[in-house]
């Protein structure tokens, strides 16, 4: 896998609807992990569904990235999306154009899968 190719998420809680924002290079793994009860600020708050990804360029970019959408403006842009237009599938390995914003949950890639 390309270590260069980063992905900034969103996940919800489907016990009490936080969201939660972070960024991996393997968002299959990460999310396992999440789900999985791994990540202790999400361990109890499981189970957890994606609901926004990105696909970034470094590792700068995805924590610029990762750091506004857990700021207070951020959250709100997310909150609004997930409960505006209805979640249309993206597959992640295509780039993220800003002007698309909207909820996204991702198609996994094969080629993501084979990094697990």
């Amino acid at each position: 896998m390309n270590s260069n190719i980063y992905f900034v998420y969103a996940i919800e809680s489907q016990l009490d609807f936080r969201i939660y924002v972070g960024f991996t290079d393997n968002i299959r793994r990460r999310i396992n992990e999440h789900n999985d009860g791994l990540t202790k600020s999400t361990k109890g708050y499981r189970p957890w569904k994606l609901v926004y990804c990105e696909r970034v360029t470094g590792r700068l970019m995805a924590r610029q990235r990762e750091k506004y959408l857990k700021s207070g403006y951020g959250k709100e842009l997310l909150k609004k999306l997930l409960r505006s237009e209805p979640i249309q599938a993206l597959d992640c390995s295509k780039s993220f154009k800003p002007e698309n914003h909207l909820p996204y949950v991702i198609d996994i890639p094969d080629y993501l899968e084979s990094d697990i």
